[in-house]
């Protein structure tokens, strides 16, 4: 996917996404902006989430990730989504500060790019799957649950007299 800055949208990058789901049933997305060839370096990145496709530009400070003080041409960083997204569309908003690397000029740009007065970026991607893979963790605490449903049922069983009062 294409990195763009400006009104026009040039284009000076691209980025990567890869959403997955992992073993303790939290998700990941791992994104790589790469701005290498443009004449310019990355100064911040912030990445806001939401469950629905972003209208207009957010505020980078109220962006649930962000990172500033960056000098070089490449970012890459897993953006850990918890549990909130499992089963659901999930939209970034992935803001870019660069700066010339004649220190010169900077600008502001968005994977995801989306034209308009300002321009902003949003980009969606639908549910990796709501599957959670059993780890070790898993295995055992489902033999835990069986154990005690079948516990329950076997108590249920040595009552004698009538199951339920009138």
């Amino acid at each position: 996917m294409p990195i763009q800055i400006g009104n026009t949208g040039e284009t000076i990058g691209t980025a990567t996404f890869t959403r997955t789901l992992q073993g303790d049933g939290t998700e990941r997305i791992a994104m790589t902006l790469d701005v290498t060839g443009s004449g310019r370096t990355l100064d911040e990145v912030h990445v806001c989430v939401g469950a629905d496709p972003f209208t207009g530009r957010i505020p980078p400070g109220r962006c649930r990730f962000g990172v500033t003080g960056l000098s070089g041409t490449t970012f890459t960083r897993d953006l850990d989504l918890g549990t909130e997204y499992v089963g659901r569309r999930v939209c970034l908003q992935p803001h870019l500060e660069v700066r010339s690397t004649d220190g010169r000029s900077t600008d502001t740009g968005y994977a995801g790019w989306v034209s308009g007065k300002p321009f902003f970026g949003s980009l969606c991607f639908e549910s990796v799957g709501t599957e959670v893979p059993l780890g070790a963790t898993g295995v055992l605490g489902l033999s835990a649950l069986l154990a005690a449903g079948l516990g329950v049922v076997a108590l249920g069983r040595r009552r004698t007299g009538a199951p339920f009062a009138r």
